[in-house]
């Protein structure tokens, strides 16, 4: 399966049901109706459990396309999927030429959103944003039609920021509801997308970035831990009025109770 692999990657990433398989489908001009390469479905349970390529050739050059299992809303649990991807990720020998994240334009910018983005940006490393392409999905007609429209009056302050922190790499997945293949815009839609794969990105993401990325995740998961491990070292004193609590906790702190005590004591009932 992966023997075949031997040429840049593009990566289909992005919430269950954003439409992954169904741009990929678009890229290498298979129908959905009839024999998908890609099996899409708007489901929230994601159809894609284990990934999947194929090749596909932009001009001269020939990549491999590889959907990846969605990010959220799946029966599996998240950290399993991105095991996957990882495992993935490291079979892809001649690197990553472009990460597609797909977003749902025709859905607000919700927090699972946002917590979307921020894990794929955590788990690939900032570095990745050098190679990522924000693809929206689920457009209309208009959106489609005029993407200045669609910029100036769709997108928020959150989807600006990262589509700047991706050097403003962005493109329309035309919806087959709206236009066919054979439709000058759903052409051009598609002819935008390929320009930046060829045209917009240097090099390659590799596996020494990919590591990079996990050895700093994994590290801050461990200072996360530690943080909360001494949170949760309470010593609770309890006791009787009088009893002698506040001076048992001066003492356990070396704190006089003559000069600065920490917990302040009394014989009074």
């Amino acid at each position: 399966f992966w023997a075949a692999a031997l040429a840049p990657a593009i990566l289909l990433v992005g919430k269950t049901g954003a439409g992954r398989s169904t741009l990929g489908n678009l890229l290498l001009k298979t129908s959905e109706d009839e024999k998908p390469t890609f099996h899409a479905t708007d489901s929230l349970l994601s159809v894609t459990k284990k990934s999947s390529f194929a090749s596909y050739k932009i001009g001269d050059k020939i990549y491999n396309i590889i959907d990846t299992p969605g990010i959220f809303n799946t029966d599996d649990p998240t950290k399993d999927i991105l095991e996957e991807i990882a495992c993935t990720i490291q079979k892809c020998a001649y690197g990553i030429r472009a990460i597609l994240f797909v977003f749902e334009a025709s859905r607000r910018f919700t927090d699972e959103q946002k917590n979307t983005l921020n894990i794929i940006k955590t788990f690939l490393g900032e570095e990745s944003l050098q190679y990522m392409i924000f693809v929206f999905s689920h457009c209309n007609k208009k959106q489609t039609e005029d993407p200045e429209y669609f910029k100036n009056s769709c997108w928020n302050e959150p989807i600006k920021a990262f589509i700047n922190s991706v050097d403003n790499r962005w493109a329309i997945s035309p919806d087959a509801r709206y236009f066919q293949p054979n439709n000058l815009v759903y052409k051009q839609r598609l002819k935008e997308l390929k320009k930046h794969i060829t045209y917009h990105i240097n090099g390659v993401y590799t596996n020494d970035l990919f590591e990079k990325a996990r050895k700093k995740q994994k590290e801050n998961e461990r200072k996360e831990r530690e943080a909360e491990e001494k949170r949760r070292k309470v010593i609770l004193i309890v006791g009787k009025t009088g009893a002698g609590k506040s001076t048992l906790g001066n003492l356990l702190l070396k704190t006089s109770e003559d000069e600065t005590p920490t917990f302040h004591v009394s014989d009074s009932f």
